[in-house]
Formats: C-alpha cells, structure tokens, sequence
C-alpha cells in the first residue's frame, strides 16, 4: 500500500496545482451582453430632421403623449359639459364681466342658433330663425362700466351682449352692408371690423359699440390682391402703449402695418411697412402669445415678429419648423376644410393647433401640440373639436353632435381609453457601426395604476407596424369602491419598472411604445435595453 500511497498523493497534488492555475482567456467565451438607457423623449416630436442625425431626446412619433420638461406625460381626456344644442358646434365665445360669472356661448350648424352653454343644460340665447351660418368671430370690448362680447359672421347682423341682453347694435356707413362684417378686433379702444371678400376695414368711434362706422381701404397697399382675411394688434412691448401695432392680413399672405389712434388722420395713423408671409389660414388664424403674435399660414405657424424681418425665406423661423413637414402635409390637404384654430391654453402651458382632417358628418380632427416652456411638440388624436374656447382658466371645444366638451379635466376620453403613442429617435447604444442583438426592453413609468403597455423593438430605422397589444387597467382608484371588492390604486404616482421581451437585430434600435388606458395618470421617464454585442462591421 506504501507505493499506492505515494502514487495517490503525487495525483492529488498534481489534481492541487491544476485547479491552482488561472483560467486563460477564452476569446470565444468573452462577455458579450450590453445595456444602455435612455432619458424619455422630452425633446418632442420631431418631423424635421433625418433619423439618422435627429437629437437623442427627440421622437419620431408621439401621440396623445405631452413633452414635458423632466418626463413625457400622457394627455388627459373630456367629458361632456353640456349637451343638447342642435347641430355641430362651430363657434364657442366666453363672455367676461367685470362682476359675477363669466358665461359660454356655442353656436350650432342646423339651426345656426347661439346657446348659453354655460352650465350642463343648455339655453336659448339667439333664435336661429333667419340666421345664415353658425361660424361667429367674436371679441371682447369694455365700455360705459359693461363688457360687450361682439360677434359677426360675414352673412348676419351684428350681435352684442352685455351680460344680460343680446342686440342688434345698429352700425352705418356710407356703401356698408353691416351684415358682411365678417371679422372683429380692437385696437386703441376701437372696434375695427372686416369686411366680407373686400379690401376695406371698417371701423368705430372710441368706445363705441355702434353708430357710424368709417372705411379705411386698403386696397391700394395690396400688391398682390385678394381680400383683407383679419385684423389683429400686435403689441411689442406686451402692453398696451405707443408699441402697439394694427395688423392688417391678407388672403394672399401680406401684412399690413399700421401704428396711432385714430385711422382719419395721416397724423394719427402712419403706415410701418407691408410685409410677406405665407397667406392665413381660416378667419381664426392667430392668438397673442407674450409680445408676439402667432399666425397660422402656408408656410406654418408664425410669430409675426420674425416673419416680417425675414419674409417668407427663412420658414425656420416659424415656431413649427421642428415639425415642418408634416405640418405643410397637413396645410396642402386640408387647408379649405372648416375647423383650423389655434388657442393658447396657459393653465398647462400649451398651445394648441386644430387641424380639421374630415368634413360634414365625417368630422375629424387632430391638434398639434407645443409645450410653450420647452416648445417641444406632440399631437393629439381622438380629439374631435370643431372649435376651442377658454372658459375662465379652463378649456372647452365643440364637437359635431351638439356637445361641448370640457378638456383636461378627466383622465378618459368621455369615458373611452385614451391611447398614447411614442417611438424615441434611433440610437447606437453607445456603440456605433457593432451590430447588436437587442433582447429585452425595460420602461421607467410612474402612474397611479397598473399600466401595462406594448413594447416592440424597432431596428435600423423600420417603420413597422408594432404587433403588441398593451392590456388596459382596471384597479379602481382611492375610495372609487367599497371595501374588501378590489385592490386599491395609490393616491401619488408611483414609479414601476417592467422588463419586456423583445428581439431584433440591427446596428440602431429604438421602442416602439403604445399605452392603453382608462382612467390613469402616466408618466414616462426613462427607457433601458438589454442587447448581445456582435462584432465591427
């Protein structure tokens, strides 16, 4: 046995100093996995820029979903505010006192009637009996201690209402039609109103709301023809001082500039130059943003002040121009249709762009979005608005069967899913021109229930279609049911993280995310992905 022994401690120890030996390096066996994350695109869509150059935060598509400053949130949905007036609502006008309550006005298309729309039951206001059309433009104008919202249509007489009372305001001029005044503003405590297909302005008395009315034509400034389309005052210095313009626009795309009080004397009223834009859009084709005035036109949404240094060379002026193609897509095949209308929303800090996609009983719309903080942009679907209004901080649009909707005040769209879309810009994950073999997807989501969206994985900028279908939560929030029946949501957004399988091969990668819900606050923050590293090519 001593020999045996001896033979058995030498393999032992031979058996020791092998498994004492460091590994050597396998080249076959070395690490290949990867991860990279990625802020959630707060940088907003971008229809600009080619995907392979386009910013990382930025988004080839976002729907239904808000670029905020930190995160990307979805939008939330309407409900109804008041429903029975007759036909499609095409006009929505607030009416602002300087004591009680402000009050809302629809107007609709099958009886061209005006609704006091105020509250959840809907009142007569102005009879539609020998009304000709429901699509008012309206201001609002203090004077003699009452606040007057005036409205014309192009087609019907004058209406002013003082809070109680709607009239008739009897307005003359010598060859005026009152009834073709079609357009409305004030500048310089004047009411100045536009006539229908004319190259002329007319315009009141200081603080008057009826009486003679003068004619200022402007016809011979016109170097292009057409018709004067609005009028507006531009006000440089965000007041209301020696800095406020009269804008005259034009269907053919010139502005008209005009500074002083009162348009009888050259002395008063000097001319500041004509200039070019791309030709408005609609008779409601701008708001006043700060100091600035935003134009809806050919060529995009404007802000005046830029637009007249640089003409109609420089489109990348326009506050659209992140989103320029698909915006001019939009103006070449549906500029005639009725519904165009921007409004400024500054509860959320967000101006909102309707674009009418539809006509007639067929009606459709889309709203294309900026986040007036970041002006980054998004769009919005399954908003089918004719028309917007605020209605004190609060917004409100109408829609094609006679409703007016309250938006932003609840989280489903009349009681539907709301359905949010997002696709961030391609990236390389760090590691340009390697191939990778991407695995899983994980989305950093605060909400308040238990969201569950569809993730695909998009490679080598494709465009398909994603074949997931995200699943819709139903987990009631706090105190919504009784207790003992059902879990419970939290009170505060929470942050969950979900790892979804994924694959695709491809040296640029992005997801493809779509969010279905009802009833839930979402909010995107971040996205992370898994992938195999594959080698230089």
């Amino acid at each position: 046995y001593g020999w045996l022994g001896l033979c058995g401690n030498i393999l032992l120890g031979d058996l020791r100093i092998m498994f004492r030996q460091v590994a050597k390096p396998n080249p076959k066996k070395q690490r290949v996995a990867g991860s990279f994350s990625m802020p959630a695109p707060t940088g907003g869509w971008n229809g600009r820029d080619s995907l392979a150059s386009m910013p990382p935060n930025d988004a080839v598509l976002l729907e239904n979903m808000i670029p905020d400053t930190d995160r990307v949130r979805l939008r939330k949905g309407y409900r109804i505010h008041t429903s029975g007036p007759n036909g499609a609502v095409e006009t929505l006008a607030e009416w602002s006192g300087p004591t009680g309550a402000n009050q809302l006005f629809a107007a609709c298309a099958s009886s061209n009637s005006v609704f006091n729309v105020s509250s959840a039951t809907a009142t007569s206001a102005i009879a539609g009996s020998g009304l000709s059309n429901a699509r008012w433009q309206h201001v609002m104008f203090g004077t003699g201690g009452l606040n007057y919202l005036v409205m014309c249509n192009g087609e019907d007489a004058v209406q002013n209402y003082n809070g109680t009372t709607w009239t008739e305001p009897v307005i003359t001029g010598s060859g005026l039609t009152s009834s073709k005044l079609v357009h409305v503003t004030e500048n310089k405590e004047r009411l100045f109103f536009t006539e229908s297909s004319s190259t002329s302005v007319w315009y009141l008395g200081t603080n008057a709301i009826a009486g003679a009315a003068s004619e200022f034509d402007y016809g011979p400034l016109m170097s292009l023809g057409g018709y004067v389309q609005a009028c507006a005052t531009w006000t440089l210095d965000g007041g209301n001082g020696l800095d406020d313009y009269f804008t005259v626009m034009t269907s053919r795309g010139e502005v008209i500039v005009y500074q002083g009080t009162n348009p009888a004397a050259a002395s008063t009223w000097g001319l500041v130059g004509v200039f070019r834009i791309g030709a408005p859009i609609g008779r409601r084709c701008f708001f006043n943003i700060g100091a600035d005035l935003i134009v809806m036109t050919d060529d995009g949404f404007v802000p005046l002040s830029r637009a007249l240094l640089t003409g109609r060379t420089a489109t990348y002026e326009a506050i659209s121009d992140k989103i320029r193609q698909p915006t001019r897509e939009l103006i070449e095949s549906h500029k005639s249709k009725f519904g165009w209308q921007p409004i400024l929303y500054p509860k959320r800090g967000l101006g909102i762009f309707n674009v009418p996609i539809d006509e007639g009983t067929d009606f459709e719309g889309i709203q294309l979005v900026i986040n007036t903080i970041n002006r980054s942009w998004c769009q919005f679907n399954d908003v089918d608005a004719l028309c917007w209004s605020l209605y004190g901080d609060n917004l409100y649009f109408g829609d094609k069967n006679g409703n007016v909707m309250h938006f932003d005040s609840t989280m489903t769209d009349n009681g539907a899913n709301i359905v949010g879309t997002g696709k961030p810009a391609f990236s390389n994950m760090g590691i340009p021109a390697h191939l990778k073999k991407f695995h899983h997807a994980r989305l950093h989501i605060a909400t308040l229930r238990a969201v569950t969206p569809a993730v695909d994985i998009l490679v080598d900028y494709e465009e398909k279609v994603p074949t997931a279908v995200p699943t819709v939560s139903a987990s009631p929030l706090w105190d919504e049911t009784f207790w003992d029946v059902s879990l419970w949501a939290s009170e505060e957004p929470e942050v969950t993280t979900q790892w979804f399988a994924v694959t695709g091969i491809g040296f640029m990668g992005t997801v493809h995310m779509r969010l279905e819900v009802n009833a839930a606050v979402v909010e995107w923050i971040q996205t992370d992905f898994l992938f195999e590293k594959g080698e230089f090519i």
